[in-house]
């Protein structure tokens, strides 16, 4: 999980000059898997969409428990985007995160008791 920049993602730096300058010219695009998600959480439609192997969104979406890991302040913007959406189920994280104020509600949103199921049935 990150933005899809050259400084928070792995995608990124392999892409080429074209498709850097469209999601670059585009909103601030947070990823996982290489997805691309608007700032709610919603994935979006975005120039790599088609040439991607990867879960496709619905997909992850309807895994029952889907554990996402990402930690340090540069990803803030890009995990509280994520968690708006509905894909994730558990956050693996650092202190400085998971205290933030840019991420107030995503420990609740995620904190659940010990045996609960991850997603309703």
């Amino acid at each position: 999980m990150g933005s899809c920049d050259a400084a928070g993602s792995q995608l990124f730096p392999i892409l080429s000059e074209k498709d850097r300058r469209e999601l670059s010219a585009s909103t601030s695009s947070p990823k996982m898997c290489s997805i691309l998600f608007d700032a709610n959480g919603e994935p979006l439609n975005s120039p790599l969409t088609r040439r991607t192997m990867a879960i496709p969104y619905a997909d992850l979406a309807s895994i029952p428990e889907v554990i996402a890991v990402a930690g340090g302040v540069a990803k803030t913007a890009a995990i509280r985007a994520v968690l708006r959406g509905q894909a994730i189920t558990s956050l693996v994280t650092d202190a400085d995160v998971a205290s933030s104020p840019a991420c107030p509600d995503a420990h609740r949103r995620l904190l659940r008791t010990a045996g609960e199921p991850s997603r309703p049935s």
